[in-house]
């Protein structure tokens, strides 16, 4: 009979649930901060219009990636505080909550914006009567950047949990051996 480890759904289900909830707020935090952060420079040098292009294209690609780095940290610290299992048993459940992540990302998201989009069409500014970018079309390159790291990190722990599960049955091979060396 082999003790194989096995993956904590509970621990997978509510660790995917909170990635989801941090990548919508990171969806509206973005837009929100975007249009804060835009105001705030704009305010700050008036009369040169443009000058602050390279900082706002600094914060806008910051924004891109922040996302997902924030939730592989959010992965990284909610896994410290668990119980030492077997690392591939934990690589394969992160995986897994960052597939679940990135269907929500894709699935949920996305349609919501757009559906939100077509429901809402964007107004003239005020002051300026220009007509004024949709929120999907504010946020399709949030949604490119997401794919592009995204796919990575899931690779990544794919990788490492195959990878590791043969460490894994090799350290417990030997402990098998020392135990029966003992006897």
């Amino acid at each position: 009979m082999s003790n194989k480890p096995k993956m904590n759904i509970l621990r997978t289900v509510l660790c995917a649930v909170a990635l989801c909830a941090l990548m919508a707020a990171m969806l509206f935090l973005f837009h929100w901060v975007m249009d804060t952060v835009t105001q705030r420079l704009e305010e700050i040098n008036p009369k040169k219009d443009g000058d602050m292009k390279n900082t706002l294209w600094l914060i806008e690609k910051i924004l891109y990636v922040l996302p997902v780095c924030v939730l592989l940290i959010f992965q990284s610290v909610f896994y410290l505080t668990q119980g030492k299992e077997y690392a591939s048993v934990r690589y394969r459940e992160r995986a897994w909550e960052l597939i679940v992540a990135f269907v929500f990302t894709y699935a949920i998201l996305l349609p919501a914006i757009v559906i939100y989009s077509n429901n809402n069409p964007p107004l003239p500014d005020a002051e300026t009567g220009e007509e004024m970018l949709s929120l999907i079309a504010r946020s399709v390159q949030w949604f490119v950047w997401q794919i592009l790291i995204f796919l990575p990190a899931i690779l990544y722990h794919r990788v490492m949990a195959t990878g590791v599960k043969d460490e894994d049955n090799q350290s417990e091979n030997e402990g098998k051996e020392i135990e029966q060396e003992n006897n």
